[in-house]
């Protein structure tokens, strides 16, 4: 998920008050406020998700091609192909 800018919404939701107490911590030592850090990790969260969908996905398609009778070629030899050996 790339991060863009758009228009701020609110948030509201509970949170355990323990973690809170980490969250605020941490915060102070990066030098940042809980709501930057926090908002940090929820987007390095949905980014991570987001890139093990598309894994998953990938793979997927991958099980169905090698199904169907398809081939595959290592990285090795398409970079022989293309001519790109030497790169």
């Amino acid at each position: 998920m790339k991060q863009q800018r758009h228009t701020p919404s609110r948030l509201n939701f509970e949170f355990p008050e323990e973690a809170r107490k980490h969250l605020k911590m941490a915060a102070i030592r990066l030098g940042v406020s809980v709501k930057e850090l926090a908002t940090e990790a929820i987007l390095e969260k949905l980014e991570t998700l987001e890139l093990q969908e598309e894994s998953e996905a990938a793979e997927q398609a991958l099980a169905r091609h090698l199904a169907k009778g398809g081939k595959t070629i290592s990285h090795q030899d398409m970079m022989k192909k293309l001519g790109w050996n030497d790169l």
